[in-house]
């Protein structure tokens, strides 16, 4: 799961297209337990804006990007990002559970198959 997750945080290979994580973001963790996968990523997901502008819509993005590349396991139903451990408080100011500041990541995500293009 980690070295998935890493390699979609690489970003795609063709110009055409464009990340929608911060290359600078490392997977710290990635726990399964009963169909939830905890996703545990380093601080860089919330501090590094300098490659992707933080909106409501990269937001959306983002979180789909991870939680829907993960579901594509069958043992994952539902995904929980939190980030250097952490599922509440601040990071270099930042609130954690607001990530980029639209959507949040308060809750446990599922798979949004709206969020593909087919």
């Amino acid at each position: 799961y980690k070295k998935i997750l890493e390699e979609l945080i690489k970003g795609p290979e063709r110009s055409e297209l464009y990340p929608t994580l911060p290359s600078s973001t490392r997977v710290i963790s990635v726990e399964v337990e009963d169909g939830l996968a905890t996703v545990n990523l380093s601080k860089e997901i919330l501090t590094d804006t300098t490659q992707i502008p933080h909106s409501s819509i990269t937001e959306v993005l983002a979180i789909s990007s991870i939680v829907n590349t993960l579901t594509e396991f069958d043992e994952i139903k539902r995904v929980k990002i939190i980030v250097e451990g952490k599922d509440k408080g601040e990071i270099d100011g930042i609130p954690i559970e607001d990530f980029w500041g639209h959507v949040g990541i308060y809750e446990e995500f599922e798979r949004n198959e709206k969020i593909i293009w087919k």
